[in-house]
């Protein structure tokens, strides 16, 4: 009973945060256009921040497990494999379409899902994971699957414009540079100043209880078609 009470006292906060995004989205209390929003805030600042003062608060090297990346990417890859290979071969999708089938498949949503739920139940080391899983996902998952859509849209594009096209975007984005950021300054032993830190420090509590809060607003505005189909074997490799 002790272990049931432990993973209801774990569980409910976060599915009350996010009914009460999917409730205020379905009352219309809040607008769809204010959820997003508060998703770019998430996307665009609480998360960059968090990841830079987890990479900054510790030194060089200091929880940074080379095995688990290998891992952790060697299971995202599996997974990615597995899911476009399926959704092409087996049900004929499209290459975009496959493509964000096996992303949504290979990529565990750390920031939105992962970290609140691995922060409450793991406390200290999710903040430890999180940078390390950020790094899979945005240098090697998340360019991966791009490049494949961005191939399937613009026929004729030769792979090495999509990787151009794929690199510039994804070096204009505030979690790139987030990881960039901390890890130079990690390896060459520099802590933000006080009040700098203190503020960012501040910024990333936010992305928690935000995230999860966008998580149900993003659910009560979900339709039923295009990828609606597919979610039953993304689901389903995500899980494997």
């Amino acid at each position: 009973m002790s272990q049931m009470t432990e993973l209801l006292s774990l569980v409910l906060p976060i599915f009350l945060l996010i009914g009460v995004g999917y409730a205020a989205l379905r009352s219309g209390f809040v607008k769809k256009e204010q959820n997003d929003a508060l998703g770019a805030f998430v996307l665009n600042f609480a998360l960059p921040a968090l990841i830079l003062h987890a990479l900054t608060s510790r030194s060089a090297g200091d929880g940074f497990d080379w095995a688990y990346v290998l891992v952790y990417a060697g299971g995202s890859l599996a997974s990615f494999c597995l899911v476009i290979a399926f959704l092409r071969g087996v049900l004929g999708r499209p290459l975009p379409r496959a493509a964000m089938g096996a992303l949504g498949a290979s990529s565990s949503n750390s920031g939105f899902m992962g970290f609140p739920v691995a922060s409450l139940a793991l406390g200290a080391p999710a903040l430890v994971a999180l940078p390390m899983v950020m790094l899979v996902e945005n240098f090697l998952i998340i360019p991966l699957a791009l490049i494949l859509a961005e191939a399937g849209l613009q026929q004729g594009q030769t792979v090495a414009a999509s990787v151009r096209q794929t690199a510039r975007r994804l070096a204009r984005t505030p979690l790139v540079i987030a990881i960039v950021l901390g890890a130079v300054l990690s390896a060459l032993g520099l802590h933000l100043p006080g009040p700098l830190d203190t503020a960012i420090d501040m910024m990333a509590k936010a992305s928690a209880p935000c995230a999860l809060f966008v998580v149900g607003g993003t659910l009560a505005g979900i339709g039923t078609g295009g990828m609606a189909s597919d979610v039953l074997w993304i689901v389903l490799g995500k899980l494997v």
